[in-house]
């Protein structure tokens, strides 16, 4: 099965949107864990989804040269979860999102949504 290589983005300073003032900064295996794998309800049924979520996060666990080495089934999946963003909301509803990040700073993630999307 061939590998994709996903390079791994410096951690991204989330600002207020209104404001610029710093909020927090966050690392790419924290908002794919955060926003992406734990938020999203694709990753939670079946063994298939359960077993890439994992393969993901052991991934990020072993980046070697910059970059974390993927399984192509496994890319496709994280692509897909990014090209349609869904969340469990805390009403227990499912929604369209990445985790409890406000949509008004997601387009400060797109570093690591590019690294993903862009990955070979």
């Amino acid at each position: 099965m061939p590998i994709v290589n996903v390079k791994i983005p410096e951690p991204v300073e989330i600002r207020d949107p209104d404001t610029g003032t710093p909020i927090q900064t966050v690392s790419f295996k924290e908002f794919v864990q955060k926003a992406i794998i734990r938020a999203n309800p694709k990753w939670g049924f079946g063994y298939a989804a359960v077993r890439s979520a994992m393969a993901i996060e052991q991934a990020m666990d072993n980046i070697q040269g910059g970059a974390m080495a993927l399984s192509e089934e496994d890319w496709v999946a994280l692509k897909q979860a990014v090209e349609a963003p869904r969340r469990i909301d805390r009403a227990g509803g499912i929604s369209d999102g990445f985790g409890t990040w406000l949509h008004a700073v997601i387009p400060q993630f797109m570093p690591f949504l590019d690294a993903i999307m862009k990955a070979a």
